[in-house]
């Protein structure tokens, strides 16, 4: 099991060059090039992917997903981040801290 990242509203999720993905209905299919590795996310997690794709910070996508979701805020946060780690931990995608001026 992945370890639990700190996250915060800032931080960005971006795919690692070597992830592609596509939508199929409501769910989002991504493929690791370099191992050949295929992935299904649901359509959460599909949805987590495809905000993110837009680089918006996940304190955004979490504004987004309360409104389309039924869910805790907590809940939320803390699946989010679980979710953002199984991703860095597959080498699929990697996190992006703000820079500080």
């Amino acid at each position: 099991m992945p370890k639990e990242t700190e996250i915060g509203p800032f931080v960005k999720i971006e795919p690692m060059p070597s992830t592609v993905s596509t939508m199929v209905g409501d769910v989002a299919i991504l493929l690791d090039m370099s191992s050949a590795t295929y992935y299904e996310l649901n359509s959460v997690g599909a949805r987590i992917w495809s905000l993110s794709q837009m680089s918006l910070g996940l304190g955004e996508i979490w504004t987004r997903l309360l409104v389309e979701f039924d869910v805790e805020e907590k809940a939320l946060q803390d699946d989010t981040a679980h979710f953002v780690d199984e991703l860095t931990a597959l080498g699929l995608a990697r996190i992006v801290h703000p820079q500080v001026p």
